[in-house]
């Protein structure tokens, strides 16, 4: 795909939702399953095309990951960086899976709905964000971006914080929620001399065989 730059841009940060994790073992400690590295195999190539194309515009990338095994095999799997940087303000800081008590989110497990619409609906929703510092996630997430607006920066991170974070800076919701391996770019620029998010993208990667 051919992204749309805004002439305005200085830089770009991509946020991209880890691989389907291991449902074995501790949250804090889950890794990818094998579906999880089957997907990035299929997924690598086309975000490393979106790489090259941002890298054109705004250099070499730096490499960020939550503090998650997830989000640090995701990263190494989809782009081989040899320097990857931890970054706690891209933990898990908010979930669905607590949302209403967890009484919510197993609620709509039961309905089989899919994870795109659960996010989207946890996200315009604040009703569901009781009992989860939100808005203090979402600025954690935005303080990353803001610290990378005068180059190219590639993060693998967790939903539903991504989403909100576009919800944040305008964002349609039929934008919101992210699959595996799905990501935004955040566009970022300077107003008043201050580092300012211009846009965001989502991203869908077309997967190889």
């Amino acid at each position: 795909m051919n992204l749309t730059i805004p002439e305005a841009a200085t830089g770009a940060v991509v946020l991209i939702r880890h691989s389907v994790a291991s449902k074995k073992g501790m949250d804090a400690n889950r890794a990818l399953s094998p579906q999880g590295r089957e997907l990035c195999r299929r997924a690598a190539g086309y975000w490393q095309m979106i790489r090259q194309q941002l890298a054109v515009r705004f250099g070499d990338p730096d490499y960020f990951h939550s503090p998650l095994p997830r989000a640090l095999v995701t990263l190494w799997e989809l782009f081989g960086a040899e320097v990857m940087i931890s970054d706690n303000r891209l933990g898990l800081h908010v979930t669905t899976t607590i949302a209403g008590g967890g009484q919510w989110f197993a609620e709509q497990v039961a309905k089989n709905r899919n994870v795109l619409d659960i996010v989207r609906e946890f996200v315009v929703t604040p009703e569901l964000h009781d009992g989860q510092d939100v808005a203090g996630g979402t600025q954690k997430y935005e303080g990353f971006m803001l610290d990378q607006a005068d180059h190219l920066a590639v993060a693998v991170c967790h939903e539903p914080l991504i989403s909100l974070t576009a919800h944040w800076f305008g964002s349609p919701d039929d934008q919101l929620g992210l699959n595996e391996c799905e990501g935004v770019v955040f566009f970022t620029g300077t107003r008043d001399g201050q580092a300012v998010v211009i846009s965001a993208q989502k991203i869908i990667p077309v997967l190889s065989a």
